[in-house]
């Protein structure tokens, strides 16, 4: 008789609390699975939009071709001329003579 009722009160004392320690567990489970579909489907979204956008943006090109001429290099701008080199004047300035007469 005493285990029955030792065993009662162990079983009982354990039933109450469950729920709520279990309610805030789940509720944290439902908004990550909530918050984890919300980037899947922002992700999905973002790719469709900028496929749309670069299948518009190339059909605009090929529409207009005028529009493609312009060259984003430009032409490089001409070499400065270099400096006029310094001349260098001889020290000895006695005129020349022939060796041999």
């Amino acid at each position: 008789m005493k285990w029955i009722l030792i065993l009662f009160l162990v079983l009982s004392s354990c039933r109450g609390d469950r729920k709520a320690l279990v309610d805030p567990i789940i509720q944290m489970r439902i908004e990550s699975r909530v918050k984890e579909f919300q980037d899947l489907e922002y992700q999905k979204c973002r790719e469709k939009i900028l496929e749309q956008a670069i299948q518009k943006v190339d059909s605009l090109l090929r529409e207009n071709p005028v529009m493609i001429h312009i060259d984003t290099m430009g032409r490089p701008k001409k070499p400065q001329k270099p400096q006029e080199p310094t001349l260098l004047i001889p020290k000895d300035t006695v005129p020349l003579k022939p060796l041999i007469n």
